[in-house]
């Protein structure tokens, strides 16, 4: 039944999103998206957009030019990529509230909501650093979710706590705002372990694989930065979190 579950979401949604991809193929590429495309063609990289998501957009433009022809049809599957990404999480969150035992006509009427409601087939066909943070950010929405109502299994790591940290780690290549406000989580944490009555060592795991995904996500910056030769942009965006 799991199976049937996340394989009949995913398919709804990308039969949901597919009508938008074929009405502005190759993808629609608005706000941020021209300015990162004049950076790759400059080879002049700044960090205001996150430089993963720069990268990624480079990548599909050069395997569209050397492999498929164009750099429209690299384009192209760089939507297909963001829908096939987004049904596949949104299908992953349906399959965990099925196992929380949701009744199915509610995770029916869910599915159709995410199916077609406009502004998700307008985000899983946009090439916008937005769309992809948005998959990790509801990764780590229903990781934590797991994590808080799960038990902890000793010294074994679970699905649960790796999931968090990879989507922690994407969050942040794939928005600069998602370090700010993921360290805001972090201190939550840590405050819990100071101040809480129970569950003191649970709340000191989940705070160490917190501080686990910062650094590791501060290490993949920085790796980023000495690849591409970025130049730092404007830190007021934090403010913005």
């Amino acid at each position: 039944p799991g199976g049937a579950v996340f394989g009949g979401s995913f398919l709804l949604l990308v039969l949901g999103w597919l009508p938008g991809f074929l009405a502005y193929y190759p993808a629609i590429c608005a706000y941020d998206s021209p300015t990162q495309v004049g950076q790759i063609a400059e080879r002049t990289f700044i960090d205001h957009h996150p430089l993963a998501h720069t990268l990624l957009i480079k990548w599909a433009m050069d395997f569209g030019r050397n492999v498929l022809g164009s750099v429209n049809r690299g384009i192209a599957a760089y939507a297909l990529f963001q829908i096939f990404l987004l049904a596949a999480v949104f299908a992953f969150g349906i399959l965990r509230l099925y196992r929380h035992g949701v009744r199915p006509l509610w995770l029916l009427l869910l599915l159709l909501l995410l199916a077609v409601f406009p502004f998700n087939t307008y985000m899983s066909i946009s090439v916008t650093k937005d769309t992809v943070f948005s998959a990790f950010f509801v990764l780590q929405i229903v990781s934590l979710y797991e994590l808080l109502t799960g038990a902890l299994s000793g010294k074994r790591v679970t699905w649960r706590e790796l999931l968090f940290f990879f989507s922690t780690l994407g969050m942040i290549l794939f928005r600069n705002n998602g370090q700010y406000a993921f360290l805001v989580l972090t201190a939550v944490f840590f405050l819990a372990v100071l101040t809480g009555r129970k569950g003191r060592k649970w709340y000191g795991r989940l705070f160490l694989w917190s501080v686990a995904g910062l650094l590791a996500g501060n290490v993949s910056l920085t790796a980023l930065f000495q690849l591409t030769g970025a130049q730092q942009g404007d830190k007021r965006e934090m403010l913005s979190m």
